[in-house]
């Protein structure tokens, strides 16, 4: 159809195996749109959706569908975007549905953050004047459309968390299951995964020490990571556990959630649970360390200027904003359960998070969070009323 793609060279079958092949012409000097967006500031990344969504338009005016819609399908050079994979690419010789077509775009969408729904109303604009079209799409319903496959995306990533794929490695023995982000799958980190006890050797790597959990750091390589391991009470507790998944698999899952929706979190490494007597399955979350300090201790530091705690103050009610977007309750808003990493807030200690199948449970969920957080500032009257003040004028 004219499309710009990698020139085929050779398509044919290996004699001796029986593979299909095909060779492709490589495009130098470009850039994948994944790594465009991940390295692109908000206006480079406004500009990058721009393209894309100017590119997806002339799919759909040449009656071309690309189905499997991920930024590492499209690549980028000084002079032009490209289209790869067409493996699910659905073509219609008839020209493409305005239906099909606009849940292609929105599946585009689903692909990224939903702090970035707020484009969607231009660009969506600029798409339908792309198409020709007469009349402009509704809003809401293209909005629900995007939401819808965020969600679907979001369930197709957590069915993968706990097999063998592209993106995580399980190793499954008698009385040991671990999973790691393929990402970190170096041979330093077996040991980790064998027995995370071992990596905590001197006291000055603990970080919390508690009845229910004992969180330490450690090094793998040139990796830092928190380990959190989390103790079993005795034997009724043990045997509770022995019946569950527990808090763990809580913190591992959460903590993809968060990051496929954009929301500030430290990097998810490995889940490991090791099933050391009858009713001993102890059980280990383990997330990149990151250097940051808590927010109790942040804002009661005489040394940070008010206009700065002011503005960390909206950032953080910027993150239970977006918390909110998606019926999302921390569970445990400790102030020490939020660190401030270079400027911005990141949420830890996620097992007792949850996703609200509905408004009522939600509600009542995001007021106990709320009074929770306030209850941090009690000794602090200035600072009570200022985040006061913004829960008011940010519900």
């Amino acid at each position: 159809t004219g499309l710009r793609t990698a020139p085929l060279l050779f398509s044919g079958q290996v004699e001796e195996t029986g593979w299909r092949v095909l060779i492709l012409e490589e495009i130098g000097q470009s850039n994948s749109m994944k790594a465009a967006w991940e390295e692109a500031d908000e206006a480079g990344r406004r500009a990058l959706l721009e393209d894309l969504v100017d590119l997806l338009a002339e799919h759909h005016n040449r009656g071309i569908c690309q189905q499997d819609m991920h930024f590492g399908n499209f690549l980028i050079t000084d002079e032009a975007l490209y289209t790869l994979d067409g493996a699910d690419i659905r073509v219609y010789r008839n020209g493409i549905p305005s239906t099909e077509a606009l849940r292609n775009l929105a599946l585009l969408f689903g692909q990224i953050f939903p702090r970035y729904d707020e484009w969607a109303d231009s660009l969506l604009q600029r798409y339908t004047r792309a198409r020709n079209w007469s009349e402009q799409p509704d809003e809401e319903r293209f909005l629900r459309q995007i939401r819808e496959q965020r969600d679907s995306r979001l369930q197709e990533h957590l069915g993968k968390l706990y097999r063998d794929c592209s993106a995580f490695v399980c190793r499954r023995s008698r009385g040991h299951l671990s999973v790691l982000s393929r990402r970190y799958d170096i041979p330093a980190m077996e040991q980790l995964l064998q027995d995370p006890d071992s990596s905590y050797t001197h006291e000055s790597q603990l970080l919390k020490k508690g009845n229910t959990c004992t969180v330490w750091s450690a090094r793998v390589d040139n990796i830092a990571l928190a380990v959190k391991r989390y103790n079993v009470k005795g034997f009724l507790h043990g045997a509770k556990l022995s019946l569950s998944r527990g808090r763990a698999f809580a913190s591992w899952e959460n903590a993809h959630r968060l990051r496929i929706y954009g929301i500030a979190t430290p990097a998810p490494v490995a889940m490991v649970r090791i099933q050391r007597g009858r009713f001993q399955p102890v059980a280990y979350y383990i997330s990149e360390l990151v250097d940051g300090v808590y927010a109790l201790y942040w804002f009661h530091d005489d040394s940070v200027r008010w206009a700065e705690k002011e503005l960390m103050a909206k950032k953080i009610i910027g993150l239970f904003d977006q918390l909110d977007a998606q019926r999302l309750t921390h569970g445990d808003m400790k102030a020490t359960n939020i660190l401030i990493v270079e400027g911005e807030p990141l949420l830890i200690d996620l097992d007792a998070m949850r996703q609200h199948p509905n408004d009522g449970d939600f509600l009542r969920q995001r007021r106990r969070d709320r009074e929770r957080f306030l209850r941090n500032w009690q000794d602090e009257p200035k600072l009570f009323e200022m985040f006061g003040g913004l829960m008011s004028e940010y519900e």
